[in-house]
Parts: structure tokens; sequence; C-alpha cells
């Protein structure tokens, strides 16, 4: 629960939700309300999953589910917003540059975490402002962005196995 505590910091200082609602299962952080605790009570086997995925352990820390970004969207977050033509980029994986950033609220620096925000308002990632804000270059450096789960998925459905390899 820490984890998640310290990740949302980065972005705001606003509790999101009730520290005493997450359950972790396996490698996974759920907000699950209170019913949803009392009809898992009554069963007799452990849950796969529960109520709303906010968190995942990687290797490499923390990955934030989409909902849990939607939640600190909603708030006092540092954030950008990016114009139309580098939404798509950002969600192919591409940092946005300083010539997409059409907004930018909470006044962040060189070095802060910040939501990157499409022209609707609704949060497609994130990443660390790298740059001053006078530079051309690529000012946010993307750590997470909502394409993230696709390309994973087809790294995976392109991996060669056993049955193919003897197909050939």
């Amino acid at each position: 629960m820490a984890e998640i505590k310290d990740f949302t910091r980065q972005f705001t200082q606003e509790k999101l939700f009730d520290p005493a609602l997450v359950m972790r299962i396996g490698r996974e952080f759920y907000l699950v309300p209170q019913a949803l605790r009392q009809v898992m009570a009554k069963t007799q086997r452990r849950p796969a999953f529960a109520g709303t995925l906010i968190a995942a352990e990687r290797g490499d820390g923390l990955r934030p589910s989409t909902q849990l970004l939607d939640m600190i969207a909603k708030t006092d977050a540092k954030s950008v917003t990016i114009n139309e033509k580098a939404e798509w980029l950002v969600i192919c994986g591409r940092p946005p540059l300083l010539s997409s950033i059409v907004g930018k609220k909470g006044d962040p620096q060189r070095g802060d975490t910040v939501l990157i925000l499409n022209m609707k308002e609704e949060c497609i990632g994130y990443g660390v402002v790298k740059d001053e804000w006078f530079v051309k270059k690529g000012i946010v450096r993307l750590e997470y962005d909502i394409g993230d789960f696709l390309r994973r998925e087809r790294r995976v459905m392109q991996r060669p196995t056993k049955q193919r390899l003897r197909r050939s």
C-alpha cells in the first residue's frame, strides 16, 4: 500500500481513496468495496481478482492501472495537455514534444512526474518532464501510456511456439 501512496504523491497530495479498501491479491492491488469484501468472506476460495485494479507490481516497480491514472487526473495533479495529433503518437509510445503541448496544470518543472492528458482531459499516460519549457526537443520522457498493454500483447502473440516451429 505504501508504494501506491508514494506513486500518487508524485502527482497530488489529495486522498484518492480509503487505504482500508485496498486489497492485495498476488502481485496486484485492488480497490474492493466493503459489500464485495463481505461476499468474499463467505466463499471458501481465494479470488483471482476483485473490485477495481489500481496497480500491479512489476520487476521495475509499481505499474499503475488506467483506472488509478483516471482517479489522479480528476484531482489538482500536475499535468500537460497535448493536441490530437500528438495523442496518437503518445499512445504508440512516442514522447510528446513541446510543440504538441497546448496546456499545463500545476506548474510542472524539470524532474516532475506529470500526467499526459488529451484534449478531452482523459489521461493517456504519464511521464517525467526532462527539459525546461523553452527547449524544443522532447519535453516529457514517457513512462507509461495506454497503448502499452497492446504492445505487450502483440509481443506475446509473436513469440514462436513449439507448434508453430513444427509446422514450418
